[in-house]
């Protein structure tokens, strides 16, 4: 049974499609999308996350092939990541291209992907889900299974 989510809460998802098969062989993990919980808004679970066809916004949270859900141990302040989210990232394409940088390699890409936004988002909260040196680009959905434990506390 999912637990009761606050905003912050990150959601780790495995997935069914082709694209996720392909992700799951690529990156030889079943962690194929990450999103950010938001909060109750306008009747359903809202999070922040980029989908390939529709890009970086707000959805309606899915319950649906969640692998792991991490709660930040620091305070998370919605309101103010929402607002920082809107004026910085939202509305920015998918970055398909991005996903090459899981890799050793360096992509260009002006699109953002959906673990690049988790990163994002906590980091605009003071929150550093890995070493700052490290890109948001550069994190997959898989990397957020092995956060520190000082940083999150798996809560599913």
């Amino acid at each position: 049974m999912i637990p009761e989510l606050q905003p912050g809460d990150g959601i780790i998802y495995t997935g069914s499609t082709w694209y996720d098969r392909i992700q799951e062989v690529k990156l030889g993990s079943d962690a194929t999308h990450f999103e950010v919980y938001m909060g109750d808004g306008m009747g359903s679970d809202m999070v922040a996350t980029s989908l390939l066809a529709t890009g970086v916004d707000i959805y309606p949270m899915s319950s649906d092939e969640i692998l792991r859900i991490i709660r930040p141990l620091a305070a998370f302040d919605g309101a103010d990541a929402m607002m920082k989210f809107s004026n910085t990232i939202r509305f920015k394409p998918y970055g398909l291209k991005g996903l090459l940088n899981f890799t050793d390699r360096s992509v260009p890409d002006d699109g953002i992907f959906c673990s690049q936004v988790g990163v994002e988002l906590y980091r605009s909260q003071g929150i550093e889900p890995f070493n700052a040196k490290v890109e948001a680009r550069k994190v997959a959905p898989m990397h957020f299974l092995y956060v520190s434990d000082k940083v999150f506390e798996i809560i599913y």
